[in-house]
């Protein structure tokens, strides 16, 4: 097996580890998949077309409005994360403090539901589990990490954006009232319907990590 050398600056200036394996956990826009073999990775990319600034405060609620979607979400007991619907590229400074006041009140004050802590934690059990097996002579999971891992977050994605469908389809109703209507429906369908109810329950908090 061929040793790496990991290096980074940290306290003391700049550090390097002689390792066996080496794991880039800092997400889409860290600097890990620089290193990567353009050969052995696929890049894929989706634009929501939309912003959310993000602030945090007391609450727990959401809501549908036909001036954008409107949320606040648990964060600690004391403390919950809102979020509203913007155009894409918007400003932070065109939402002072009172327009955003007067939005959250309007709009009924994760948009999407992302599931990066999710997928982390799910990701670093199999890495471990997988690191396990190799030192014991088992080197398979190892090798098919990625296989077992992908399934999972493209079912995210396609969660998330369903959610999102969902979730931000008013704004643009008056432009184009078919994805509206859609979204209605699925609505619909999630409130009318136990076993569609119950199928986004698990895939909301990550219980089934199987399909």
């Amino acid at each position: 097996m061929t040793d790496l050398l990991a290096q980074y600056t940290g306290v003391g200036g700049e550090h390097r580890i002689e390792c066996d394996f080496v794991a880039g956990c800092d997400g889409a826009r860290g600097v890990t998949q620089g290193y990567l073999p353009a050969e052995s990775t696929v890049k894929a990319h989706h634009d929501y077309g939309i912003g959310w600034p993000a602030l945090l405060a007391d609450g727990v609620l959401s809501g549908i409005h036909p001036r954008g979607f409107g949320a606040h979400t648990a964060r600690t007991p004391g403390v919950t994360r809102f979020s509203l619907q913007t155009a894409a590229g918007e400003p932070e400074a065109d939402w002072p403090d009172e327009r955003v006041r007067r939005e959250l009140q309007a709009r009924l004050v994760a948009p999407i539901a992302a599931k990066g802590m999710n997928l982390a934690l799910h990701d670093a059990f199999l890495l471990a589990e997988a690191f396990q097996a190799h030192y014991a002579g088992d080197s398979a999971p190892l090798a098919g990490y990625s296989a077992a891992c992908l399934p999972l977050v493209w079912q995210y994605q396609e969660f998330s954006l369903c959610l999102s469908d969902i979730f931000h389809h008013t704004a643009a109703a008056a432009e184009n009232p078919f994805p509206a209507r859609i979204a209605e429906a699925r609505m619909r369908r999630l409130l009318g319907s136990p076993a569609a109810a119950a199928a986004f329950a698990e895939l909301y908090i990550g219980k089934n990590a199987d399909l």
